[in-house]
């Protein structure tokens, strides 16, 4: 659709192993719209990372793609690698998880991002005072001082304003945001997702934000996509999943947040762990974790019900049981 900057369908990502393949997303659907924040949650294991280096073409060894990722229209699982050489950074870009990995400690960060820029054919002078701009932009402290600084002389929420500014200096539509405050403190966090919202409100920066932190989705994000063992669960507006949160794993996500008083209670845990699929069964990836798994959810694999235009989830059970069953 013409409103949609990302749209991804019956996407499949499998890894080559010597028994045989690993599953690590089977299935996924979902779009992104142009000037809104879409936030892929789900615990560590769920394919979430995986999707982004997907969209961004970065290859891994025995990995089989299938399925569409169209950006603008295009298939990018179409496109060549010098063809995505020019979709990188113009287009789309990407925070990383860790950005002491992602910045080189032998340059300077203006140097690094003045390459960006040279993409452009934008001069030394011009692309200093963009660099001062950008910074400013991202709210870094003393910019001059920081663009002649090493990324080790700098904190771990400057670097990340460092990587986010190299990521918007080609002013790309489209931008992926991987667990962008990992290992940051409480008020640097908010910081960097005040900027992350900044940005899609001056510049209408579309946003996928990846992270296992509700917290900060609620706040932030439009829609949610819930994805479990590399498929998605359930996914909606942020009001409809937080208020009538209707898969079971979603639900359990939601009793395991945070509460204001001792009053409401212990946190609830999900025992077990993600399980990594080896081999394309049928079934829920959720029922062995399942309150409410029936013989059923075992042996046969649920499709999608929809609740509404935007909310949908993936379960055997009815979503009327579902409702009684969790209040």
């Amino acid at each position: 659709m013409e409103d949609h900057i990302l749209e991804i369908k019956n996407l499949k990502i499998k890894y080559k192993l010597k028994s045989g393949y690993l599953y690590a997303v089977k299935d996924v659907s979902f779009n992104v719209k142009k000037g809104e924040m879409v936030a892929v949650v789900g615990e560590s294991g769920c394919g979430k990372s995986t999707i982004a280096n997907a969209i961004m073409q970065l290859p891994v060894d025995g990995e089989i793609i299938e399925g569409e990722i169209l950006v603008n229209g295009r298939d990018l699982n179409r496109l060549s690698e010098k063809e995505m050489e020019s979709v990188r950074g113009k287009e789309i870009g990407m925070i990383f998880q860790n950005p002491l990995d992602s910045l080189n400690p032998v340059y300077k960060t203006r140097s690094q991002i003045t390459e960006a820029l040279k993409l452009d054919h934008i001069g030394k002078k011009e692309a200093d005072a963009i660099v001062e701009k950008l910074f400013s932009s991202v709210r870094m402290p003393d910019p001059r001082t920081c663009m002649n600084s090493y990324p080790h002389e700098l904190s771990g929420g400057m670097r990340q304003r460092v990587m986010i500014a190299m990521m918007i200096a080609r002013n790309p539509q489209f931008l992926i945001a991987d667990e962008p405050t990992t290992a940051l403190d409480v008020t640097v966090e908010t910081q960097i997702m005040d900027i992350l919202n900044d940005m899609k409100k001056t510049r209408n920066t579309s946003i996928l934000l990846i992270t296992h932190n509700f917290g900060l989705v609620a706040e932030s994000a439009d829609r949610i996509v819930v994805m479990y063992a590399g498929q998605v669960v359930e996914q909606g507006t942020v009001y409809e999943i937080f208020d009538n949160p209707v898969h079971p794993y979603t639900h359990m996500l939601m009793k395991a947040l945070p509460r204001k008083t001792k009053k409401e209670g212990r946190l609830v845990t999900i025992d077990g762990a993600v399980p990594k699929i080896k081999e394309d069964v049928p079934g829920c990836h959720f029922a062995n974790r399942c309150p409410f798994a029936r013989e059923k959810c075992f042996c046969e694999t649920p499709d999608v019900q929809l609740i509404s235009g935007e909310h949908s989830f993936r379960c055997h059970i009815q979503k009327e049981e579902l409702q009684w069953e969790k209040n």
